[in-house]
């Protein structure tokens, strides 16, 4: 799984090996897709979107949005990051070690608790 570009699988739920470690890979991940799913694409190239669930034949361009080109985005990115309890950051101004995503995890963890208490 550490070298899968995306994850398919026939059988699976939200909870199941295949989703769990995706999540924490980072990787799409697309489960309970039925019987003979997997076998059809074998060999060749598809694009999956874990999002919305879908898994497309072919490799589709895919761009990455940003703030910068967002107006709509811009404005949620201002509101997080000045009415989150949190700290909101863009990949690139991730906390030192180059670990922001597993930091960003712990913070999370400990903003919960601290609002449950």
């Amino acid at each position: 799984m550490l070298a899968a570009a995306a994850i398919v699988t026939e059988v699976g739920g939200a909870t199941s090996h295949a989703a769990v470690v995706s999540r924490e890979l980072g990787v799409p991940c697309v489960v309970g897709c039925g019987e003979g799913t997997v076998t059809a694409l074998d060999g060749g190239t598809v694009t999956v979107c874990g999002d919305t669930g879908e898994v497309l034949r072919g490799e589709l361009p895919v761009h990455t949005v940003s703030e910068v080109d967002d107006e709509d985005l811009r404005l949620l990115t201002r509101w997080a990051r000045a009415f989150a309890p949190l700290a909101a950051w863009r990949p690139d101004e991730a906390p030192a070690g180059g670990r922001g995503r597993p930091r960003a995890r712990r913070l999370v963890g400990r903003g919960c608790r601290e609002r449950l208490a």
